[in-house]
């Protein structure tokens, strides 16, 4: 099964339980870093073009992550 407490996130009611969890807590919010564009482009094969990246970007930005790892500034 999958809750989502109310909140804009999923996961599983697994990682709630006494067994996962013990004496440890989730913490109130999660903040996300992504370096999908910096890290997703180092794939064999794959090559953003500027509108992707753009494309890219505002999804994650959409989507809520805190931080953007874009890449390297191309000279």
């Amino acid at each position: 099964m999958i809750s989502n407490k109310g909140k804009n996130w999923w996961t599983s009611e697994l990682n709630e339980s006494k067994e996962v969890i013990g004496e440890s807590f989730f913490p109130a919010s999660l903040k996300f870093y992504d370096v999908t564009l910096r890290d997703g482009e180092q794939t064999s094969g794959l090559n953003f073009n500027k509108n992707d990246k753009f494309q890219i970007a505002k999804a994650l930005d959409e989507m809520g992550v805190d931080w953007i790892e874009a890449g390297m500034p191309i000279r």
